[in-house]
């Protein structure tokens, strides 16, 4: 049992430390020009998904192993509400944390 609290507590300090990265540094990338790699339109994107699927996205992201590292991430840049996130990502961390430990 500790052990599952130990993991959860973790995993849902790691998401809140990668959505304010997200908020924060991510929110640099409207200042570069598009290129290859990076358009706006990208991000646009990433923010109406998140406003339609954020909630699902941070239940089902830690069963992913990809996914569950940049979820948080995004979830910043695409600007979804913290408050939003630390439910769904608390609920998704827990979850996550019962059924690997």
């Amino acid at each position: 049992m500790a052990l599952i609290i130990v993991v959860a507590v973790a995993a849902i300090a790691g998401d809140n430390t990668g959505f304010t990265i997200g908020k924060h540094a991510g929110r640099r990338l409207f200042h570069k020009k598009d290129n290859k790699f990076f358009k706006h339109e990208y991000i646009e994107r990433t923010e109406k998904f998140y406003d339609r699927f954020g909630s699902k996205t941070m239940l089902l992201a830690h069963f992913f192993p990809v996914i569950r590292t940049f979820a948080p991430i995004v979830a910043g840049i695409g600007k979804m509400p913290r408050y939003k996130f630390a439910f769904f990502d608390g609920i998704g961390d827990i979850a996550w944390a019962v059924i690997v430990g």
